[in-house]
């Protein structure tokens, strides 16, 4: 199961996926052809890629219970995001919060069910391999 120290270095990269975003956004926001729908969305995939990414990496090192490593791992996301989100002098609506909160949760079941996928697949393969030796 991952220990601690997986869940803070799946925490600082989540939240790098959120300060390369935020940085991106403060060179984009004075240019008249970004239009608000095109970087909303954006904002959108890119906290679903960082939750989905951190959360399979985290949920990779579990080898039982990938759902509930993912599921914690989202809502641990979610408050450290808030949080470090607010240190950019942000105000924090509620529509990012439930933004944040959405697609931290949906890419963490992602990023556990995409674990779990591959961790069945090697098994999978590997009971073939034995198969044939």
């Amino acid at each position: 199961m991952p220990n601690i120290i997986d869940y803070l270095a799946g925490l600082m990269l989540v939240n790098g996926f959120y300060y390369i975003w935020m940085l991106f956004l403060g060179f984009v926001v004075n240019i008249d052809w970004f239009n608000d729908i095109l970087l909303a969305d954006g904002t959108l995939i890119i906290y679903f890629l960082g939750g989905t990414i951190a959360s399979y990496l985290v949920c990779k090192k579990a080898s039982l219970k990938h759902l509930t490593v993912g599921l914690k791992f989202a809502f641990i996301g979610w408050i450290i995001s808030l949080m470090s989100i607010s240190s950019f002098k942000i105000e924090i609506s509620l529509g990012l919060a439930i933004a944040l909160l959405f697609c931290n949760f949906m890419g963490g079941i992602f990023g556990a069910y995409l674990a779990l996928w591959s961790t069945l697949t090697r098994a999978g393969a590997q009971s073939k391999i034995d198969t044939f030796e």
